[in-house]
């Protein structure tokens, strides 16, 4: 089934617009601005679920967090701000064998 994934058109597309943007961002304040405007850091956060048609998603993410709130006060208050709203979707973890406790389940 991998390799009918892989083939896929769309396999890898939202790791790679992560990746532009992380370019596009790094050391660049008025596209941080932009990003943090446009609620790109939600939007970056929603996409960081393990996802295998988007192999290292969750690792580009967090880079891209890194790269949008690095000397930027603005993106680092929305992201201070933002709170949990719901359990994420672990149907694919599920599928995998895994599964996971609630924070205050685990001791």
């Amino acid at each position: 089934k991998l390799p009918e994934i892989e083939s896929n058109p769309a396999f890898g597309f939202k790791v790679k617009l992560i990746q532009l943007l992380v370019n596009l961002v790094w050391g660049h304040h008025e596209n941080k601005t932009l990003v943090g405007e446009v609620e790109g850091v939600q939007l970056l956060l929603d996409c960081s679920q393990v996802d295998a048609r988007n192999p290292l998603i969750t690792q580009w993410v967090v880079m891209a967090m890194k790269a949008v709130c690095t000397d930027h006060q603005d993106n680092q208050q929305i992201l201070l701000k933002l709170r949990q709203k719901g359990a994420a979707d672990t149907s694919l973890l599920e599928e995998l064998g895994i599964r996971l406790k609630p924070k205050e389940a685990q001791s």
